[in-house]
């Protein structure tokens, strides 16, 4: 089956039943445009990415000498494309961001820094407070 004939039937099967519960779409092209949204806030290398368990906020981080990590909305746009929420700056030295999880709730998310020492820390990035940080281990991460 071609992608073509797959949205086709999903049409059909949403427009028979139009109260039937759909999932979200976490894609950035909607379906029916064809049409892509950038965000382009970004000025390095991505090195990490997390999406929100309601699919419609997602967190990215970058290589750099002092690292942040953008949130931004993936269903709202502006003239400039993608709506950005917050910065999440991780401080001086860290080097880039090597990892991003939300928590199940969505409430906090949790960031581990390029640093020499991989700092962890938790947010609470809608108010973007910082809520604990400490350094993990100076071992190599994945090892």
């Amino acid at each position: 089956m071609n992608i073509k004939s797959l949205l086709e039937s999903v049409e059909s099967a949403e427009s028979a039943n139009p109260n039937s519960p759909s999932l979200p779409n976490p894609s950035l092209t909607p379906p029916r445009t064809n049409t892509q949204r950038f965000f382009l806030e970004h000025d390095d290398d991505v090195t990490a990415v997390a999406v929100h368990p309601t699919l419609d906020i997602v967190a990215s981080g970058q290589l750099c000498r002092k690292a942040f990590v953008l949130l931004y909305d993936v269903t709202s746009t502006n003239d400039e494309g993608i709506s950005f929420i917050n910065e999440l700056n991780l401080g001086n030295n860290t080097r880039g961001v090597k990892c991003l999880d939300f928590s199940p709730d969505g409430a906090q998310l949790l960031s581990v820094a390029a640093d020499p020492y991989h700092t962890v820390t938790i947010w609470d990035w809608k108010r973007g407070i910082k809520l604990v940080s400490a350094r993990a281990n100076n071992a190599e991460v994945f090892r």
